[in-house]
């Protein structure tokens, strides 16, 4: 089975190569029957950490991720957001290194 890392960087490439940059998507991780969802935000060529920002909006159904960089605004819409026991924020860049994990707090 691949790992969730692996498949993060494997859909990097691919982005990359189809000129689909950068591009805003949801993954799902599972460990010991907890499942996590991930905002990855793939081929994004920021490099400071600090040009950043998250928003998100929720109503009794669905969550609404915003991450915001220098240039752009990004946006995922989630359905049955309950069922994900954490949320997490991933930004990879063009030389397919991870340069942002962030654990998202949901109220």
């Amino acid at each position: 089975m691949i790992s969730l890392k692996e498949k993060i960087i494997m859909k990097a490439i691919y982005y990359k190569s189809n000129k689909k940059r950068p591009y805003l998507t949801t993954e799902v991780g599972t460990k010991r029957k907890k499942r996590y969802l991930f905002f990855v935000l793939y081929n994004n060529h920021t490099q400071n950490e600090s040009e950043y920002s998250f928003d998100i909006k929720k109503n009794s159904t669905s969550l609404t991720f915003i991450a915001k960089d220098e240039e752009k605004e990004y946006k995922k819409d989630v359905e049955n957001y309950s069922k994900y026991n954490s949320y997490f924020f991933v930004s990879i860049s063009d030389e397919y290194k991870i340069n942002k994990f962030v654990e998202l707090e949901i109220d």
